[in-house]
C-alpha cells in the first residue's frame, strides 16, 4: 500500500476561482456507465495565499452509494477490497429500514481487478474509492468512480489506475458526480499518482492570456535533475501493485545531450495517458533504457505504437530510435511474491491485453505450490462459488414447517462516519 501527499498552492490570482479534484482513469467505458465524483473542491482567493492538501491511499473499498439532488453522491455502508477479491452488495429486508451490506470480500483466483456483485435482487448504485486511515480514529472513504445503475445480478469488475485530473472555474460541489460534458474542458494538470513521489507540490497561477496554469515542484519518479548521469531512478513503493503487463526498450538520441531532455518530454507524454514510467540512464552515452507499466486493457504492442508516434510527431530533439525492445508479463502472484515471464513481438502475449494471471500451481507443480501457499498462510486458496445474489444452496419444501429466519451476519462492512443515512447501519 502507498499514500501519496497533494498540495495545491496559490497566490494572488486576481479572481476567485474554484479548484476540482477527480479520478479519470483511462477506461473506455468512462462518462458511460461509470462516472468520477468531485474528489475536493475549493476556492483560490483573488488575494493572499490559498492551499488546499489532499492525500490519496492504494486502499480500495466499495461502497452502497446513491445519487440524490444535485447528482450529489452518498457513500453508505462500504468495505474494504484489495486488489484480486471479489464482494457481493447485499439487502437485509428483514431489518428497519433495510440494510445494504456486504460479505466479506474473497480471492479471485489469478486476477488482479476487484470485483462488486449485485446481490440485492434490484438495481442499485456501487461506488468504488479509497480508504483513508483503515482502522484509524479518522478512517474514512473517499469515492472515486461511481457506478449508479448496476442491474440485479450483474458485477462492477475495475483495475483502477489512480490517473487525478484537476481543473478550474468549475461548478461542481466535493462528492457531486461528474457528467460527460467535462470532457470539453482541459483540466490544468493531470498525473497518474503512481509515478509521484510521496509528497508534491503544485502550484497554480495566472498567465498572461488570462488563463490557468499548474506548475508541479517536485521530480516524478520516472525524472531525474539535470546534471546525474548513470544511475537508475528509484522505483516507487509497491510500482508493480496491481500491475501484470511492462513494455521495456532500449532508446537511442543523436547525442548524449538530448537524452535527458527527450526523455523528459516523452515521459511527460505517456504519464499524462496513464502509463507508470520508469528510466535507467546509461552513463554519458546515447542510450537509454525505458520502463512502461501499462494501464488497464493495453498491450505491449500499442504502448510501442505510442512511444514511436510521439518520437515521430515532434522536432529533432526528441527524436530517436528503438534499438532493442521486449516486455514482461505476471506468470503468477502470492502475497507478495510474483513470477514475471519475458515476452517479446514473437509471443502472444506482447499483443494480448487480458489480466488473467495463470494458477501459481501450474507454474512451479502443485507439491512446491501448494508448500508455498502453506507458508504464505493460505492466501491463495479456492475460492467458494456463490451465485449473484448470494443465496445459499437449498430451499425449504413446501410443506415445511416455517423457521424462524437466523440473524443477518454484515461481516465486516463498515459505516461511514459522515453523512448519515437510511443505508448506514444503526448503532446498537
Amino acid at each position: 500500500m502507498f499514500v501519496r501527499n497533494l498540495t495545491f498552492k496559490s497566490t494572488n490570482l486576481g479572481d476567485n476561482v474554484s479548484l476540482m479534484l477527480c479520478f479519470t482513469p483511462p477506461v473506455q467505458t468512462l462518462y458511460k456507465d461509470q462516472f468520477p465524483v468531485a474528489w475536493k473542491v475549493t476556492t483560490l482567493a483573488a488575494r493572499g495565499r490559498s492551499v488546499m492538501n489532499a492525500t490519496y491511499v492504494s486502499q480500495l473499498g466499495f461502497s452502497a452509494s446513491q445519487v440524490g439532488e444535485g447528482s450529489l453522491v452518498t457513500a453508505g455502508n462500504y468495505t474494504p477490497i484489495d486488489v484480486g477479491e471479489s464482494t457481493t452488495l447485499q439487502l437485509d429486508n428483514t431489518a428497519n429500514p433495510p440494510v445494504y451490506h456486504w460479505t466479506d470480500p474473497e480471492p479471485r483466483k489469478g486476477l488482479t481487478s476487484v470485483q462488486a456483485v449485485n446481490g440485492t435482487g434490484q438495481y442499485s448504485g456501487i461506488g468504488l474509492g479509497f480508504i483513508t486511515d483503515l482502522d484509524g480514529p479518522n478512517e474514512d472513504f473517499n469515492s472515486a468512480i461511481m457506478y449508479p445503475q448496476v442491474g440485479a445480478g450483474l458485477a462492477v469488475t475495475a483495475e483502477f489506475t489512480p490517473v487525478l485530473s484537476a481543473y478550474v472555474a468549475l461548478d461542481y460541489q466535493e462528492t457531486q458526480m461528474i457528467r460527460a460534458d467535462i470532457q470539453s474542458v482541459a483540466p490544468i494538470w493531470t498525473k497518474n499518482l503512481l509515478s509521484l513521489g510521496a509528497s508534491t507540490t503544485i502550484v497554480i497561477t495566472k498567465n498572461a492570456m488570462g488563463g490557468y496554469e499548474a506548475q508541479q515542484i517536485g521530480a516524478n519518479v520516472g525524472e531525474v535533475d539535470d546534471g546525474v548521469d548513470g544511475t537508475e531512478i528509484p522505483k516507487s513503493i509497491d510500482w508493480f501493485d496491481g500491475q501484470t503487463r511492462v513494455y521495456c526498450a532500449t532508446l537511442s538520441f543523436p547525442s548524449s545531450y538530448s537524452v535527458q531532455s527527450s526523455l523528459k518530454t516523452l515521459s511527460e507524454h505517456l504519464l499524462k495517458k496513464g502509463y507508470g514510467v520508469r528510466l535507467v540512464f546509461k552513463g554519458k552515452t546515447t542510450e537509454a533504457r525505458i520502463h512502461l507499466v501499462l494501464p488497464m486493457n493495453t498491450s505491449c504492442n500499442q504502448a510501442e505504437k505510442e512511444v514511436l508516434g510521439f518520437i515521430e510527431g515532434h522536432e529533432y530533439h526528441t527524436r530517436g530510435a528503438i534499438v532493442a525492445r521486449d516486455g514482461e508479463v505476471m506468470a503468477w502472484t502470492i502475497g507478495r511474491l510474483s513470477l514475471w515471464a519475458s515476452i517479446s513481438p514473437a509471443t502472444p502475449d506482447w499483443y494480448a491485453s487480458q489480466k488473467a494471471i495463470p494458477d501459481f500451481a501450474e507454474v512451479l507443480g502443485k507439491e512446491y505450490a501448494g508448500a508455498l501457499e502453506g507458508a504464505q498462510g493460505n492466501t491463495n486458496g479456492d475460492v467458494n462459488e456463490k451465485t449473484a445474489n448470494g443465496t445459499a444452496n437449498g430451499y425449504l419444501a413446501p410443506d415445511a414447517a416455517p423457521q424462524v429466519p437466523a440473524p443477518v451476519s454484515y461481516g465486516k462492512t463498515r459505516t461511514p462516519a459522515r453523512k448519515a443515512s437510511a443505508m448506514n447501519l444503526s448503532a446498537a
